[in-house]
């Protein structure tokens, strides 16, 4: 039996949103990887996951994929939402601003 407020299961949970970002991304000049072995993907997650962490934002989850098979335009990330349409994006830079934006 469901409490008052919810009919049905669907009613009961929270929509499924999440930033899906590609862990194999290349940096803008070329490099795979910076001075200290990392890839602009792995940079931007950790700034994508820091500024959530910040702001409270426990209804939007960090996911990781080894290629989203965009590689002309890095970073490639992908915003989710069961309720609306996906969206791909790409040429997001490894920098707190691009996280923010």
């Amino acid at each position: 039996m469901f409490p008052r407020n919810i009919k049905t299961l669907k009613d009961s949970l929270s929509p499924m949103r999440a930033i899906v970002i590609c862990t194999t991304c290349k940096h803008a000049d070329g490099r795979k990887l910076d001075e200290e072995g990392r890839s602009a993907g792995s940079l931007l997650i950790s700034e994508v996951q820091a500024l959530l962490a910040e702001r409270g934002r426990s209804d939007v989850t960090v996911q990781t994929q080894a290629c989203l098979w965009n590689c002309t335009r890095p970073c490639s990330v992908v915003f989710r939402d069961d309720e609306r349409f996906s969206y791909v994006t790409g040429a997001n830079a490894p920098t707190r601003e691009q996280a923010e934006a």
